[in-house]
Formats: C-alpha cells, sequence, structure tokens
C-alpha cells in the first residue's frame, strides 16, 4: 500500500485532479510495465504500470473522500471510496483553512465548521483576529495567529479526540497554547521546552517533538487513556489529564483567554466525541498526511 507516502495523491501538473477527469490508458488488464496508468485532458501521466498501482490511494480536491485504485477479480480497474469525513462517527467540529474565501492577509473573526454542526470558532474583538494567509503548507492556506485567539462553546465530554496540522513560529516562548477547552486547562495542549504536553486539568501525557516544524498532532484525553501521537507515531500515554470536559474548543491562547498565547499556523483541526477506531486513525492521517505534505508513519 502506497497510502502513507506523505506526498500528493495524485498530481498533474502540481493540481490536485477531480476524479471526473480520469480516463485509463494503456494496458488496462495486464499491467504492462511502463504503459501509462492515466490520461488527464488528453495528456499522458506515466505515473507507474497498473501492475504497480494495487493499493494507491486517491482523494478529491475538496478533501472530502478519499479513494482506492484496485484491480478486481475480473481485471477491471475499480477506483472505489475509503472513507468520506463526513461519515466518520462522532465528528463534533471541523475547521479547515481551505474552506475560507478570504483575501491575503484578511482578519478571520469565523473560521467555519465544515462538519455541519454549525460550531465556527469566533473572534469579536478586531485586535485579536488571526489572519489568512494562502498557499503556505504544500500549497495549501493557513490561519495565522500572532497573540490572536478562536474560540466556540459546545458540549464536548470525554473522550475527546482532536487531529491538527499546525507549525509554530519565533522563538520558544513557553506553554504556548496550541489549543484548549472553553474554559482554562479543561483540554489544553501547549508547549513545553522539548515537545508537547496535556493538561486537563491534570498534567498528562508529554511527547518530544518539534514545535517549529509542521506536523500532525494527535491528541486524545480520555482520563487515564490520554494519549499523544505525532504523524501517526506510536502514542505516548499517561498519566491520566483527569475528568474534566473541554466545553469547546479554543485556538492560540489558553481557555482563559488571557495567557499563553501561541504565534503559530494552523491548517485544519478535526474533532471527535468518541476514541477514534484503528481504522478511522489511519484513514484521517493518510489524509492529512497527504494533503499537507507530511510523512505519517
Amino acid at each position: 500500500m502506497g497510502r502513507r507516502t506523505g506526498r500528493p495523491i495524485y498530481e498533474v501538473d502540481g493540481q490536485m485532479v477531480a476524479d471526473a477527469q480520469f480516463a485509463i490508458t494503456g494496458d488496462e488488464t495486464g499491467g504492462t510495465p511502463g504503459k501509462p496508468l492515466l490520461s488527464v485532458g488528453g495528456g499522458v501521466n506515466d505515473i507507474g504500470p497498473l501492475a504497480a498501482a494495487k493499493g494507491v490511494v486517491f482523494t478529491s480536491p475538496d478533501g472530502l473522500v478519499v479513494k482506492r485504485l484496485r484491480i478486481d477479480n475480473a481485471g477491471n480497474l475499480v477506483l472505489e471510496p475509503i472513507f468520506n469525513v463526513l461519515t466518520i462517527p462522532g465528528l463534533v467540529g471541523w475547521w479547515k483553512a481551505d474552506a475560507l474565501v478570504l483575501a491575503e492577509d484578511a482578519a478571520v473573526s469565523s473560521w467555519t465548521d465544515s462538519s455541519g454542526n454549525n460550531r465556527h470558532l469566533l473572534q469579536a474583538d478586531a485586535a485579536k483576529r488571526p489572519v489568512y494567509k494562502g498557499a503556505v503548507v504544500n500549497g495549501k492556506p493557513v490561519v495565522r495567529f500572532t497573540a490572536d485567539a478562536l474560540k466556540a462553546a459546545f458540549t464536548l465530554g470525554l473522550p475527546a479526540h482532536v487531529l491538527i496540522v499546525f507549525k509554530g513560529a519565533g522563538a520558544y516562548a513557553g506553554n504556548e497554547a496550541a489549543f484548549d477547552g472553553a474554559m482554562g486547562d479543561t483540554g489544553y495542549y501547549f508547549t513545553h521546552v522539548d515537545g508537547m504536553q496535556m493538561l486537563g486539568p491534570v498534567y498528562g501525557p508529554r511527547v518530544v517533538t518539534t514545535t517549529r516544524e509542521w506536523h500532525l498532532h494527535e491528541v486524545l484525553f480520555n482520563g487515564p487513556g490520554s494519549e499523544i501521537r505525532v504523524d501517526g507515531g506510536a502514542p505516548t500515554i499517561g498519566p491520566t489529564t483527569g475528568s474534566g470536559a473541554m466545553g469547546g474548543l479554543t485556538l492560540g491562547v489558553n481557555g482563559n483567554g488571557t495567557t499563553n498565547f501561541f504565534n503559530y499556523d494552523v491548517a485544519e483541526i478535526l474533532v471527535f466525541n468518541r476514541v477514534l477506531a484503528t481504522g478511522d486513525r489511519d484513514d484521517l492521517e493518510a489524509y492529512m498526511g497527504t494533503k499537507y505534505g507530511l510523512v505519517v508513519v
């Protein structure tokens, strides 16, 4: 399976291509080495022989559906859905910078919730609004925070499973808030010297990682079962983070709204109200890793 390579799943002249534009060329059943696999808009894209394409994964440009290319028992080429982000059980909120339609450096007063749950992240104070920056990570936009914050309050207890792609900026300032719950220290994930740590409201797992590089962070608040994964790696588990409920999501500052600001870029956040099954987690890691050019393992 070539699904977790951390490179664009399919690409034509540097652009992601919609499924409808695909046309199969070459030996479709035999997979003769050297035969081009796909033709897009009349141009041939030699991305390897069909025989080597079993298990190749594709995604639609909207990022909603990830698909697998395989050969069925009759020797036919089949492009089938693997999963749809919106159908994964327990999706509470989904914020992605590429869903925003804004000009470069425009202030972000509301970050739209793409889950359909209308849990938009808001900032009423114009002086504390982050800005939109285009084509920052793997050609995708981000929301840039500089002593800024966005927040939404909603029902969210334990477990709470958060996936976030971000990169810190500037010198380490100590205890910088990647995110928190709606109140201070209710689901706090923050920089800590050589990595990241959880607090919710008890200090939980801590992981060594680079905070000034792009990574996918998976943070599970689940009492004694709390854990952190970075780029799909093995989990760092325990001690317990306590039994506090996040009650929402705050970005860029402690949930109290006044301390531990983080100067950083955020590309995407997904929040679930359950412990993700291994298959769901693998699919989400493949989707986010590929979308942002991250090497997930």
